[in-house]
């Protein structure tokens, strides 16, 4: 009950010509790649390989989905995957954004059913009726921004850009929500004037970037890309955090966060729901924007996985029940892996054997993954190389 996979790509503008390429051994085409995804999201479903051929994987778990989920994944979230793994590799800013929680997206979802906007219509915030937690994990490094800065450094960065006093004071506050708010209050284009004028204030080698260089390469990355988006003010107010190789950064619901660059996992709960907030060609809500960002809702930093005194395995703590992210750093020597639900495996350096019980084997190379059935109940992995785990978030607290 251990099937390979293959998996789509995602072609987005911000993705890597070479990188996401590379890391599958493949010649790269001259277009951007930005994700692959694995799991059984209908958008982009990846595909079983087994010996007949190929088949979606919603269709093998409709086919059979007590033996590919298991009972309790199918009495909590009903007969599907409850998440979604990808690879990504960002060269330029995804957008700056913020994801709902369940109750969010179940109402969200219902009303642009009601306005009867197909899924694909770029005016559609919600596509699908679930919550969007979400885990990144660095493989090469990755920056991000996560959560609202202390008041303290907000003004910090205001004075130096010489922002109007009246943005300083109002940053004083102490309530960096409410100060992000009345930027994306103001007329379209006093949003645009503001933007340019912080822009012009990052100039290089100017007295802003002698100050703040960090600060003033970030304005002038996405002011370039998105000029006269109140979002550069904005990605100001937000923490800056750099992830080296296996660190991660959770965004639970309420985030307001966005991606800067580089090459690492992303396992979220099974859905595409995302409330964008600015840096972006795609539809801004900022109405529903402002309904959904928690106020409170900061960063607290890298987060770093603990090793099993057992088995070696390293694990993140999450606080989602769909979704628990580990990995195998592997020597040689066989290691048991018990599995009460279902997984996708993914090598990310040199070579893996997934090993089931009966015997038979499914061999990764890196950028290869597999999809183990909750059925499986236990297998075995061993080589020399990197493979990291995405289960099912309520197996991994214990309350399955």
């Amino acid at each position: 009950m251990i099937f390979r996979l293959r998996n789509p790509i995602q072609r987005y503008a911000w993705g890597s010509v070479e990188r996401l390429p590379r890391f599958l051994g493949v010649e790269p085409d001259g277009t951007p790649q930005a994700e692959l995804w694995m799991g059984a999201h209908p958008s982009a479903p990846s595909l079983v390989v087994h010996e007949t051929g190929e088949l979606p994987l919603p269709q093998l778990i409709a086919f059979d989905p007590g033996r590919m989920l298991g009972a309790a994944v199918l009495t909590r979230f009903g007969a599907q995957l409850p998440f979604l793994f990808k690879v990504l590799a960002a060269t330029e800013p995804l957008s700056l954004q913020v994801h709902p929680d369940a109750e969010q997206a179940r109402a969200g979802f219902a009303r642009d059913e009601a306005a009867g906007l197909a899924l694909d219509d770029p005016r559609r915030t919600y596509r699908d009726p679930n919550h969007k937690p979400e885990l990144l994990c660095a493989l090469d490094g990755f920056d991000v921004l996560s959560g609202f800065r202390p008041a303290d450094e907000v003004v910090a960065v205001f004075e130096s850009f010489g922002l109007h006093p009246g943005w300083v004071d109002l940053a004083r506050q102490g309530d960096v929500a409410r100060l992000c708010a009345a930027m994306w209050d103001l007329p379209p284009a006093d949003r645009a004037t503001l933007a340019t004028s912080i822009g012009a204030a990052a100039v290089r080698g100017g007295p802003v970037d002698r100050r703040l260089p960090r600060e003033a390469a970030f304005v002038r990355l996405v002011a370039a890309r998105y000029p006269g988006d109140i979002g550069v003010l904005v990605g100001l107010c937000l923490n800056r955090l750099q992830l080296d190789a296996g660190e991660a950064m959770f965004a639970p619901a309420g985030l307001l966060h966005a991606y800067l660059g580089g090459f690492g996992l992303e396992l979220m709960a099974n859905s595409d729901n995302v409330v964008r907030a600015g840096l972006t060609t795609k539809t801004v809500d900022l109405h529903e924007l402002r309904r959904l960002v928690v106020p409170g809702c900061g960063s607290s930093g890298p987060m770093l996985a603990a090793a099993d005194s057992l088995t070696g395995e390293l694990r993140f703590p999450v606080t989602a029940d769909e979704f628990a992210l580990s990995s195998f750093v592997l020597t040689g020597s066989p290691v048991a892996v018990p599995s009460p639900g279902p997984e996708i495996l993914i090598c990310v350096d040199g070579g893996a054997d997934v090993i089931a019980e009966d015997g038979t084997r499914v061999s990764l190379g890196r950028g290869e993954s597999a999809f183990v059935a909750a059925a499986a109940a236990r297998y075995w992995v061993e080589g020399v190389g990197e493979l990291y785990r995405a289960a099912v978030g309520l197996f991994a607290r214990g309350r399955g």
